[in-house]
């Protein structure tokens, strides 16, 4: 009864595995805290003027595997995700950097897919990200 599961790439582990690792959505203020969380967004790690960012490795390693496998199977069944996968590689980003940039993009249709408790609409979701950019 997941919402999850209208997202074509989203199949029952994976579905089961988002589930049973946040346990609730509430829980995250916004996309953005529950990629930290997943370790989808790069953690800061900064010294004098030059920013840095890497790899985020204090997050949840069972739900970051979980937006990895979707990152994997998104590009299959979503023209969406397999365009944006597509425009990555135009600018040079390929493979795993490629893949985790995807991941964090999914992140943010997963989190407003379970917050609004609404399946999946890419229009919708194109329509709301323009309206807060």
């Amino acid at each position: 009864d997941s919402p999850l599961r209208s997202f074509k790439g989203i199949g029952p582990v994976i579905a089961a595995a988002i589930h049973g690792e946040t346990l609730s959505v509430q829980r995250f203020a916004t996309a953005n805290r529950l990629a930290r969380y997943n370790g989808t967004a790069p953690r800061e790690d900064s010294s004098g003027r030059t920013p840095r960012f890497v790899k985020n490795h204090r997050c949840n390693r069972r739900l970051r595997q979980a937006f990895m496998q979707l990152a994997l199977l998104a590009p299959r069944h979503q023209p969406a995700s397999a365009a944006y996968m597509q425009h990555l590689a135009t600018r040079g980003i390929t493979g795993g950097a490629a893949r985790v940039r995807l991941a964090r993009r999914l992140t943010s249709i997963v989190f407003a897919m379970l917050r609004d408790q609404r399946s999946y609409d890419l229009e919708l979701y194109r329509s709301r990200k323009n309206a807060a950019a």
